[in-house]
């Protein structure tokens, strides 16, 4: 390698960093582009989806460790089943699939790190809906993500001992569990979606809308405290069962994480740090429950 080439990041650090962030801002304009170039043409058969368009961002930003599913539906063993979701972030490390068929795929929730649903510049709720079974209302998807839980009955060995049912336990002492329950991170990709943002931030914590060759990005909950219980106690009652807490994060926010260059946001390079954030709060998904899930299918048989 030429010299000259070894030390140009060590003599011309600001210019670096510059390059990165105008590197960020010109994929944020392709995307938008591309989004504005989909719907103006989307009566052609131009071969992609739009799903397709925002899979790229997420490609580019998310570590390997996860992978990126079209088209899936989430279940939980109990039963319960989601509306299909444009788009899953998917820890599948430990977590089997419990079908997958070509394009047809049920993934369990304890794999899946988040969700993102892809609309355009019109979206429906169900109280503006005039037919109370309109099936395409956001609150509606939302809610068949909501109701989705996850088990703890799973049986895991750690280094530090055996963990069953959450629980860390070895010859010595019983450890109280750092993660009961988890829920996926819920984000919303739009073009130009008239919907106002503090209806969509009531039902999803990101909200990405593309417009004017920009992504803004906003977010529901900013206070990393709030967001490690989410994540990671999804409602659970604290009072009647003892949790390991972790220290207190209520001084950390993603507000801290967003980035600005002469006094404009590089949003998607704001909103890298602050999922990755988010997924290092997880860090791990939670222990897959194989025997929820054998005597959830031995019930269905019985019945």
């Amino acid at each position: 390698m030429n010299e000259a080439n070894e030390d140009v990041g060590q003599k011309y650090p600001n210019e670096v960093v510059k390059n990165i962030i105008d590197n960020y801002k010109s994929i944020e304009e392709s995307i938008v582009s591309q989004l504005g170039l989909y719907y103006g043409y989307s009566q052609l058969n131009t071969g992609i989806n739009r799903e397709d368009i925002w899979l790229k961002l997420f490609q580019m930003i998310i570590p390997k460790k996860f992978v990126i599913e079209h088209s899936i539906f989430i279940i939980d063993s109990m039963k319960r089943i989601s509306r299909e979701v444009d788009l899953a972030i998917i820890d599948n490390t430990y977590t089997p699939y419990i079908f997958k068929y070509e394009t047809l795929k049920f993934v369990p929730i304890e794999a899946v790190a988040a969700v993102v649903e892809c609309k355009s510049s019109r979206v429906s709720f169900s109280n503006d809906s005039k037919d109370d079974n309109a099936k395409a209302t956001l609150d509606r998807w939302c809610d068949s993500i909501k109701q989705l839980r996850t088990s703890r009955n799973s049986i895991v060995r750690m280094a530090a001992g055996i963990s069953i049912d959450g629980k860390l336990t070895n010859s010595r002492n019983s450890m109280m569990p750092t993660q009961t329950s988890t829920r996926p991170i819920r984000i919303f990709c739009g073009y130009k979606t008239e919907a106002s943002i503090e209806r969509l931030k009531e039902l999803f914590d990101f909200v990405l809308i593309a417009k004017e060759d920009k992504i803004h990005v906003h977010w529901a909950i900013d206070n990393l405290q709030e967001w490690y219980l989410q994540l990671n106690h999804y409602e659970t009652n604290r009072e009647k069962e003892a949790i390991n807490e972790c220290i207190d994060l209520s001084k950390y926010t993603l507000s801290d994480l967003k980035i600005t260059n002469a006094g404009e946001e590089c949003s998607i390079l704001s909103f890298n740090f602050q999922i990755n954030q988010l997924l290092m709060l997880i860090n791990n998904p939670i222990m897959f429950p194989h025997q929820a899930y054998a005597e959830m299918f031995c019930e269905n048989e019985e019945e």
